[in-house]
Formats: C-alpha cells, sequence, structure tokens
C-alpha cells in the first residue's frame, strides 16, 4: 500500500508539468492574500466617512492650521491613535464604530497641495466624495464663528482648492472655523501662520466643540444617531439635537 501511495505520487510530480505546479501554488497564494487583505474586509462596511483637517503639520497650533485642532478632538473623542501612512501622504486614525468606519486625515503635505493626500486616502478606503468632511481656517469669519457649507466654490482658501482639484468635484461637506482678519492687508501671511494668543485660543477651543456638534448632527442623520452619542459623549446637549 506504502509502495503505491509512493509511486502515485511520484506519479504526480514527474507528470505534471512545472508550469501547470507554478500556476497551482500561485493561485493558493492568491486566494489567501485576498481573504486576509484587510482593505477588502474594510469595504464591506455600510458607511464611510472621511474627516480631513487641513493645515501645515510642520506648525500646528496656528490659525492656519485650526480644522488639525478639530480632527485631533476627534481621534481623541473616538479613541483612535494617529499613524504616518506613506500611501495616504499623511497622518491617519481609524475608529470602527460597528458597520461605521471613520477616517480621520492630517495631510502631511504642504497647505496648498494638500488635495493629493486627500485623493490619495479616499481613493484607498474607497470613500466617496459626498462622504468627505473638509475642516479648515476661515479669514473672513470672526474669531470662533463655525460655518457649515455644502459643496461650493473654494473660496479663494488654496489648500481648499487642491482638495476640490484632486477630488474632481465639489461635492463636500465643508465646516468653516473664523479666525479673524488682521487690520492691515499686508499682514495675513504671517498672520495665518502665527499662533493664537491665550485668550483667542479660549475663544478656538469653544468652536473647537462645536465643530464636533456640527459634524455628529450631520452624520447621524445619515449614519443613526450612536454616532452622534459616541462624537458627543462629553457634551449631552447636543445629542438631543
Amino acid at each position: 500500500m506504502q509502495n503505491l501511495a509512493k509511486k502515485c505520487f511520484q506519479m504526480f510530480i514527474f507528470k505534471a508539468p512545472p508550469s501547470n505546479v507554478t500556476r497551482m501554488m500561485t493561485a493558493s497564494l492568491s486566494f489567501k492574500t485576498q481573504y486576509w487583505d484587510p482593505t477588502e474586509n474594510m469595504d464591506r462596511r455600510t458607511d464611510k466617512y472621511l474627516i480631513v483637517g487641513l493645515g501645515n503639520h510642520d506648525l500646528p497650533n496656528t490659525r492656519h492650521s485650526v480644522g488639525m485642532q478639530v480632527v485631533d478632538k476627534i481621534a481623541a473623542q473616538l479613541d483612535a491613535s494617529w499613524q504616518k501612512m506613506k500611501a495616504c501622504s499623511g497622518f491617519v486614525a481609524v475608529a470602527d464604530l460597528d458597520e461605521v468606519q471613520i477616517i480621520m486625515l492630517k495631510p502631511k503635505m504642504p497647505m496648498n497641495v494638500n488635495g493629493t493626500s486627500v485623493s490619495k486616502t479616499a481613493q484607498l478606503y474607497n470613500i466617496q466624495t459626498e462622504n468627505v468632511y473638509l475642516l479648515h481656517d476661515d479669514i473672513d469669519k470672526k474669531l470662533g464663528q463655525v460655518v457649515v457649507k455644502e459643496g461650493g466654490s473654494a473660496n479663494g482658501h488654496n489648500g481648499v482648492r487642491s482638495v476640490i482639484n484632486s477630488l474632481g468635484s465639489d461635492n463636500i461637506l465643508r465646516i468653516k472655523i473664523g479666525i479673524d482678519r488682521p487690520t492691515c492687508k499686508d499682514e495675513v501671511a504671517d498672520y495665518v501662520l502665527s499662533k493664537f494668543p491665550a485668550e483667542e485660543q479660549t475663544v478656538i477651543d469653544n468652536a473647537v466643540m462645536d465643530c464636533l456638534m456640527k459634524i455628529a448632527q450631520h452624520m447621524s442623520k445619515k449614519a443613526g444617531h450612536k454616532i452622534s452619542e459616541i462624537l458627543c459623549k462629553d457634551f449631552p446637549e447636543a445629542k438631543e439635537k
């Protein structure tokens, strides 16, 4: 019996062309790779959202990077940790909530070209443009004012323009945080790259909470109230709206 089994095994090995064996092994390995691919599992989720905080990653806490302050707070609320991802040209944090996945992004690229980072991330996680939330500063709004805008032009904001051009669509939700305008027009460049004084940072901290509530309220209409409860767990008044 053992000799017969050995002979059958030898017949299989030596009569099968090497190319066929190679193809069989490759197919087997390909199947395993696809089965364990985390991106494939990720794509099965019903709802996925991308929340982007615009800014200059090497100039945190400045007026131009106020969007990053907001997305940092959201990541903290969701207990999500930041990871540097070369494929996204930025820092990414991911939170899985049942059938909903929230991806947060802080582009590592300069503000004027960070749309590439946003489009890379949206493509990697297979996120529709209408599920992209863009947080950014607005020099034409008073300090701390939060305005929600769906679609439309960049209104002179180079970072927003880069995102719209890279995504090929302006069908994104924008949450604008007012940083006020300097009295002298010539001071704009230095002004947006300066940090908030202590008294202004207090106003911005309140604006960050306002952004959080607005995102939660908007997202809960799309994905259910659980997201609102988690994002606003420290702000019960927001859950009731």
